[in-house]
C-alpha cells in the first residue's frame, strides 16, 4: 500500500495525517502534523464535508492542496512550522485480513493482503 495523506483533526487542530503500511507485520502507521488552525474554525468557513478528505503535496516545503469542491482552486495547506513540523502523534494500529470466502489462504506479504486462487495463484485482496 502506498502512502496516504487526508485532513484530519486531532485535539481540536486540523491537521494532515498519513497512513503507511508495515512490510513485514499486519500493521499501519498513522501520523499527525499539525497545521496551527483550529478545526472549529476551519469547518466552519469551508464545511463538515472536508474531513478524511486527500490531501496532496504541493512541492513546497510543508505545503498540501485539498480540493474543496470539483473544478474549483485548491484550498492549500501550510503546516505549523513548514517543512521542519515534526509529527505531533504517531500511533501503530492493526491492519486485519479483509473477509475472504472460508477456507481460503490468505497471507500478509510486501505491505498487502494477499489470496491464493487456484487458477491465477497469489492475487492482491
Amino acid at each position: 500500500m502506498s502512502l496516504v495523506r487526508r485532513l484530519g483533526e486531532w485535539k481540536g487542530e486540523i491537521c494532515i495525517y498519513d497512513e503507511d503500511t508495515a512490510y513485514g507485520e499486519p500493521v499501519k502507521f498513522l501520523r499527525w502534523w499539525p497545521t496551527g488552525i483550529r478545526a472549529f474554525d476551519f469547518y466552519r468557513n469551508y464545511g463538515e464535508d472536508l474531513r478524511n478528505a486527500p490531501v496532496r503535496h504541493s512541492g513546497a516545503h510543508g505545503v498540501y492542496e485539498v480540493m474543496t469542491k470539483l473544478g474549483s482552486q485548491p484550498l492549500r495547506i501550510q503546516l505549523a512550522r513548514g517543512g521542519a513540523t515534526v509529527p505531533i502523534n504517531f500511533e501503530k494500529v492493526p491492519y486485519p485480513c479483509p473477509k475472504v470466502k472460508k477456507g481460503m489462504k490468505t497471507r500478509y506479504y510486501d505491505g498487502k493482503w494477499w489470496k491464493y486462487l487456484k487458477t491465477r495463484g497469489w492475487v492482491e485482496i
